[in-house]
C-alpha cells in the first residue's frame, strides 16, 4: 500500500484520487499480496539469462575437454609412430 501512496504523491495524483472517492463513493483497492515481489526478488528474466550462461559454459567445457582428449590421443599415435621407425 505504501508504494500506491507513493506513485500517488509522486505524480501529485491527490486531488484526482480525492475527486474519483468522492464521484465514486468509498473505492475499495484491493491489494494482491502474490503479485507484488520484494525489491531483493531477483528478475526472472536475469535468473534466466544467469542459467543459459552457465549451460552454454558447460557446453564449452565439454568441448575444449573432447579437443584435449583427442590431442592427447593424437600425441600418443604419434609418439608410438616415431618409435616404429
Amino acid at each position: 500500500m505504501r508504494v500506491m501512496q507513493q506513485v500517488i504523491s509522486d505524480y501529485a495524483l491527490e486531488r484526482t484520487l480525492a475527486r474519483r472517492l468522492a464521484d465514486e463513493g468509498d473505492l475499495t483497492i484491493a491489494v494482491d499480496d502474490t503479485m507484488d515481489e520484494d525489491s531483493d526478488a531477483e528478475d526472472p528474466m536475469v535468473t534466466q539469462v544467469n542459467d543459459i550462461s552457465n549451460l552454454d559454459n558447460i557446453v564449452q567445457l565439454s568441448r575444449n575437454m573432447v579437443e584435449l582428449a583427442e590431442a592427447r590421443r593424437g600425441q600418443k599415435r604419434a609418439r608410438g609412430s616415431d618409435q616404429d621407425a
